[in-house]
């Protein structure tokens, strides 16, 4: 990936993720997973 698309990834999901409060980490980790595919497969789509 180039440093764009690197910074671009890092907000997209920090903000996504902290738009929810987490009370355990797996919730965190699964929230984490979740955006990550959603955002492989829109990404793959293009």
């Amino acid at each position: 990936m180039k440093q764009g698309k690197i910074g671009r990834y890092h907000r997209s999901m920090k903000n996504v993720v902290k738009l929810e409060h987490y009370y355990f980490p797996w919730e965190l980790e699964k929230a984490i997973a979740a955006w990550v595919d959603d955002y492989n497969y829109e990404s793959a789509g293009q």
